[in-house]
């Protein structure tokens, strides 16, 4: 029973941090494309 809840953790915590990382990389692309046409209005 505990290895399981183990896993299920280790899952969870692998997906949490993809997901996260991901979220991050794409708010870091929406935030330069923000800056390029600010940038360009110039």
């Amino acid at each position: 029973m505990f290895p399981l809840i183990s896993a299920l953790i280790k899952t969870a915590f692998n997906v949490a941090l993809v997901g996260g990382a991901y979220r991050m990389e794409s708010f870091i692309a929406e935030f330069s494309n923000l800056l390029l046409m600010k940038l360009k209005k110039k």
